[in-house]
């Protein structure tokens, strides 16, 4: 039975760490300051700062808009005046969020003939579309059957849309964090209020950043903005409101050819269209956003990798035995040394050829004896 549990306790045996206590003021102190800074980083950097107690889930979310004002312009080319709704001045509608605001148009009174095509530059004929008797001419333009102006003239509206309203209804919902909850700018707010969900194309220009731009400035070439609705929620919390950032993309896009521009052509017969060149501001809106919550796996999971840190104060500790003047009295209780086992196998077969050998020098020596041994006896029996 003893034998039993002697087995049973080697076999569960507990193994621990053996620790040595080095008493030098210098050294404890600097280990002790390295983890109150240590502790202190977990603490109020990690923790408070950082805030490492919140799980986040990162989400996207929607965005629907609605435009609201109108107004007239008077053209600088042709002679004329023009209303402009909502409806046109946000002509084509875009996808969901997405929008187009005009602030120049050029209408052109446009029917088929022979004439000047300004779509096809030439060198020679060959560029030409050679099957309907295409030419290229002194103004290097091809002369051939195309849509020709038939004004002297065209019409030339500057919109003064920088007042025009946007009202964006933005709402995200975090559906691992509280799949129950959806944050919308509808909360409370069920009508458009100036600067909380609703905004015109001069305020949405001025927020630009970095540098905010001037509605006069991209009136006549346009240009392309992004939107963005940042959302940084407490699931726990019920009110939560979303941070307006702006800026322009245009210029990144293709900085040689900034502003943003497209052609329609509206077809009165078969013969005959008005064809609508038109700039504007391009915005893209989107809605996007951080949801947090305490969590104590999170918490949990934070301390237990930070924590980890916490074993630079002893590497700094053993760095400094290994330069302090009194080192090799403390890297003498530190370490314990072993023997060179490197030879151990050759010097154990040695050894056991060596422990071969003796029984064979004995064997030889007896046989000595007994020869010698049988030589006397005859020699005794000889001499009687």
């Amino acid at each position: 039975m003893e034998v039993v549990r002697s087995d049973l306790d080697q076999f569960f045996a507990y193994s621990t760490h053996r620790q040595i206590e080095i008493r030098d003021s210098k050294l404890g102190l600097t280990y002790i300051i390295l983890q109150v800074l240590l502790m202190s980083y977990i603490v109020f950097y990690v923790f408070l700062y950082e805030e490492a107690y919140f799980k986040r889930e990162h989400a996207p979310g929607t965005i629907v808009t609605h435009v609201r004002g109108d107004t007239a312009a008077v053209s600088s080319g042709k002679p004329g005046t023009r209303y402009f709704s909502a409806g046109e001045i946000a002509y084509p509608g875009l996808q969901n969020g997405h929008l187009f605001i005009t602030t120049r148009m050029r209408v052109e009174n446009q029917s088929r003939g022979l004439c000047h095509d300004l779509t096809m530059p030439c060198e020679t004929d060959a560029d030409c579309s050679v099957h309907v008797g295409g030419t290229c001419t002194d103004s290097f333009f091809c002369y051939e059957p195309s849509w020709c102006q038939v004004d002297e003239k065209p019409e030339i509206y500057e919109v003064e849309s920088s007042d025009l309203q946007i009202w964006t209804k933005s709402s995200i919902q975090f559906i691992s964090l509280a799949p129950e909850k959806v944050f919308s700018t509808e909360d409370n707010h069920a009508y458009p209020e100036l600067g909380y969900n609703a905004f015109t194309v001069r305020d949405l220009l001025m927020r630009c950043e970095p540098a905010p731009v001037r509605f006069e400035e991209i009136s006549e070439l346009g240009a392309a903005i992004e939107v963005q609705f940042m959302w940084e929620c407490d699931v726990g919390d019920y009110d939560c409101r979303p941070e307006v950032h702006v800026r322009r993309v245009d210029t990144v896009f293709d900085p040689d050819n900034i502003g943003f521009s497209f052609s329609h052509a509206e077809y009165i017969s078969e013969n005959q269209r008005m064809l609508n060149q038109v700039s504007g501001v391009r915005i893209y809106m989107h809605t996007l956003g951080t949801g947090r919550k305490v969590h104590i796996q999170e918490i949990i999971f934070q301390f237990s990798i930070n924590m980890s840190i916490m074993v630079l104060a002893e590497v700094v500790a053993d760095l400094m035995l290994k330069v302090m003047a009194a080192r090799k009295r403390y890297l003498a209780r530190k370490y314990v040394i072993s023997p060179d086992f490197g030879d151990y196998r050759k010097k154990a077969e040695e050894l056991q050829s060596a422990a071969s050998v003796i029984p064979q020098k004995l064997s030889k020596a007896e046989k000595d004896a007994q020869d010698q041994e049988r030589a006397w006896l005859r020699q005794l029996d000889e001499a009687t």
